[in-house]
């Protein structure tokens, strides 16, 4: 059968299919325990499965499961990602590496996240090494998963045996076939406490493709006999089913889908087939509508499982694609969205910023460079180009309009700009080049101002990421285990996140199930162009366990491009209270304080340095490295913490600028990288700032600094009082600017750039009238 006659067979079905059908009636038992129950799971009456249902008949299924094999090494459609008919005809010279890992699982042994078994005979597919605090076992074990995921089929034993034809490895293939269906009873029903591993939701969805993945490089093979392919039928239709009648969420949702959508497209023979495809396509299009946002980001929040979520969509969207079968507007165009996303939130080294449970280093943009093949001509070439440029880090493709992008709805706003190799040199004429901000040198900061998300949560609100020249200069901590214990707690709190913390107090949004979604997008809280960025968001769910009401935070960053970031944390409320503004690093970097001037840097030889420089000498700054405040106590408070992958855990150094005092209070720093071997040398000088009727206005209503570079003067303005950036009525004010003069500003954001004269070369404002001095409109000068 050619892919354009299924797709008629699809299109003439989907006439009358619809997936009304509730799980239990598509599926309504899962266990195929028996030869006659596995051909009763076929449509025996097509012309094609004539000789399988002869036998059947006769009752010979010995004989039904020959004509089936004979069936499936017969026909030609449909198609997969890779065809059995499609092996190569000539051996070719595999790498030592493949045949090496092929050779380790013909001996049973495996590895993953630096864990390793062999197992002495037979696979222990249910094989738990290890259990939770309560006694539980831990299903969440990376090699328990790699086991029963089955991805080595498709990337290690099926290559192999491509590449070199050496039976034993299709002889281990069938062998496995065989005794995992033998040796793991279908489950019903999914129990988070019992459903043994082979039988977990993810991981029996995730490894129904491995299985296509194995038929498709194996089939041909003499050790596949009528056995196996009877084994193997059974397992698959038993995966389709318990996935059918339990379903997961989040991403994990689309993987189940994928699941079920390949197993009804490439196996039509099966009765429920075209059942179970439109029942995927409905839960699909369902999916997309209640679990992702406008902006294309899944309401999760974690980018990098937002990759496996993209991944499913786009092997749904290619698989119907290769059949002749394409799918509807709506999955090419929530796949367009969730690729802008992450393609919109990349780092300048092709990775997405670690939120939630990301684990890092993410690099996402090999799958969405596939993405594009399916993106949809309504949309525009143009934009698919920009995209390409985005992703391929400025190597193909066109540059975008603008280099910093912001997500209102997933609240993820990230700030790009030209990595400078030399400051002291601008040039206040220079041109930026096309599509700065997207290549590798280049400095971006990444800021995290929105829901909670309903899967893969850290409480992280107000958190953010910067990158500079090459490296993450301050960063997330990781998330060191997906199982419940003491340190995944921590690595999910507040205290190793790039936020401030109140009390000692971190961020409780998982007690607050309305703060985990939106039901609107951010306004007014972004501004972009080409001087400056700004963001700002609000956090004011509450601190501690008992989600304390006494202090709300607000978040506002302004990115002086392409040079340094002013951050500013203004606390309100009410009574006295400790404030920590939190900086986390890597753990190369050495970091060290200024006595007087309270500056906190590094002074890296080989990596590229950072300046956090406090705007007030009136705070404290320490820096703490692997600090315990108990020692050997394991439950003990501790700050100073990175997990670089699976239960590891290292020292890294965590700068905290600490404030006391009666709220509101305000926290104010400046961020300016560096080159190796290049200290940060930057500074600030508060300017006097009176309202309308003379009246002083204190640094937690306005701020406004003279801020001195190597490079020349800024003046910057913030009118703290002013919560969008668009200001609801003019805040009138003066501000005395030294030589420059008095300005008179009723806005929000003011920034001008000056040079040696104290001449105005940049003039850029955000709300409330243009900026004026004695009088006249303040207008940059002629270059």
């Amino acid at each position: 059968m050619k892919p354009a006659c299924l797709a008629i067979i699809w299109l003439a079905t989907s006439a009358i299919i619809t997936s009304a059908a509730s799980p239990q009636e598509l599926a309504p038992r899962v266990p195929v325990e028996s030869d006659r129950e596995l051909f009763e799971a076929f449509a025996l009456e097509r012309p094609e499965l004539g000789a399988v249902k002869a036998a059947v008949d006769a009752k010979d299924f010995a004989a039904a499961k020959s004509a089936l094999l004979a069936h499936f090494r017969q026909r030609r459609a449909p198609v997969w990602f890779l065809n059995w008919w499609e092996k190569p005809l000539q051996q070719t010279n595999p790498p030592p590496a493949l045949i090496e890992a092929a050779e380790a699982i013909l001996a049973h042994q495996f590895k993953s996240a630096s864990a390793a078994v062999r197992f002495e005979g037979r696979i222990d597919w249910q094989y738990l090494p290890s259990k939770l605090p309560d006694g539980m076992p831990d299903y969440q074990v990376p090699l328990v998963l790699y086991i029963n995921r089955f991805t080595w089929w498709r990337d290690v034993l099926g290559p192999a045996y491509w590449t070199t034809g050496n039976e034993s490895y299709a002889r281990e293939w069938a062998a496995q076939v065989a005794d995992w269906t033998a040796r793991n009873p279908a489950a019903s029903v999914f129990n988070e406490q019992a459903t043994p591993s082979p039988w977990r939701r993810l991981t029996a969805a995730f490894s129904t493709t491995m299985w296509i993945y194995g038929l498709n490089y194996f089939l041909q093979s003499p050790a596949v006999t009528p056995d196996t392919i009877g084994a193997f039928f059974k397992a698959l239709i038993q995966k389709a089913r318990f996935t059918i009648r339990n379903p997961d969420e989040a991403n994990r949702r689309l993987v189940q889908l994928e699941a079920v959508h390949a197993v009804a497209t490439c196996f039509p023979e099966l009765r429920d087939a075209a059942r179970w495809r439109q029942w995927a396509l409905d839960e699909t299009e369902r999916f997309i509508a209640t679990e992702m946002y406008p902006d294309g980001a899944l309401k999760e929040l974690a980018p990098g499982y937002q990759s496996v979520a993209i991944a499913s969509l786009r092997n749904m969207v290619a698989l119907a694609a290769a059949n002749d079968a394409p799918l509807r507007y709506t999955f090419r165009d929530a796949l367009a969205r969730a690729t802008e996303y992450l393609a919109g939130i990349l780092l300048p080294n092709g990775t997405v910023p670690a939120f939630g449970d990301t684990w890092a280093p993410a690099y996402v943009a090999p799958e969405l460079l596939r993405t594009l093949e399916f993106y949809p001509p309504e949309k525009g070439e143009r934009r698919r180009e920009q995209l390409r440029y985005m992703i391929t880090l400025g190597r193909e493709g066109e540059p975008p309009a603008s280099a910093s992008t912001a997500a209102p709805w997933a609240g993820t706003y990230v700030m790009r700009g030209l990595g400078r190799t030399n400051i002291t040199a601008r040039a206040y004429a220079e041109n930026i080049p096309a599509g700065a901000g997207w290549r590798r040198t280049d400095v971006a900061l990444a800021f995290r101002a929105g829901p909670f998300g309903t899967e893969h949560q850290h409480e992280d609100k107000l958190s953010f990421v910067l990158y500079g020249f090459g490296s993450h200069l301050l960063d997330e901590m990781g998330v060191y285990s997906n199982s419940p214990g003491f340190w995944r707690s921590y690595f999910g709190s507040t205290i190793t996140h790039n936020t401030v913390m109140v009390d000692g107090l971190g961020q409780n949004r998982r007690a607050r199930p309305a703060s985990w979604t939106t039901a609107r997008p951010l306004e007014g809280k972004w501004i972009s162009n080409d001087a400056f960025d700004f963001a700002s968001g609000v956090y004011d769910d509450g601190w501690g366990p008992q989600n304390l009401q006494t202090v709300t935070q607000r978040r506002e960053i302004f990115f002086a491009k392409p040079d340094y970031w002013v951050l500013h944390d203004l606390l309100s409320g009410s009574g006295e209270h400790t404030y920590e503004a939190l900086f986390h690093w890597l753990p190369p970097n050495t970091v060290e304080v200024h006595d007087q001037t309270k500056v906190c840097f590094s002074s890296n030889a080989n990596r590229p340095n950072l300046a956090i420089y406090p705007v007030d000498a009136d705070v404290q700054v320490e820096v703490l490295r692997g600090w315990q405040r108990v020692p050997h106590d394991p439950q003990s408070a501790r700050q100073g913490w990175f997990s670089p992958g699976l239960q590891k855990i290292d020292p890294a150094p965590c700068t905290v600028i600490r404030r006391r005092g009666p709220a509101p209070q305000v926290i104010e720093s400046i961020l300016l990288p560096a080159l190796p071997r290049d200290t940060p040398d930057i500074a600030a000088q508060r300017l006097t700032v009176t309202d309308a009727g003379n009246r002083p206005l204190w640094r937690t209503e306005v701020c406004a600094l003279r801020i001195y570079t190597r490079a020349g003067v800024d003046l910057y303005v913030n009118d703290l009082r002013a919560e969008n950036v668009t200001a609801a009525q003019p805040l009138p004010k003066r501000i005395s600017a030294g030589r420059f003069g008095t300005i008179e500003f009723s806005g929000k954001l003011l920034f001008i750039r000056l040079n040696a004269s104290e001449q105005p070369l940049v003039v850029r404002h955000a709300g409330g009238a243009p900026p004026s001095r004695n009088g006249r409109v303040i207008e940059p000068v002629q270059r």
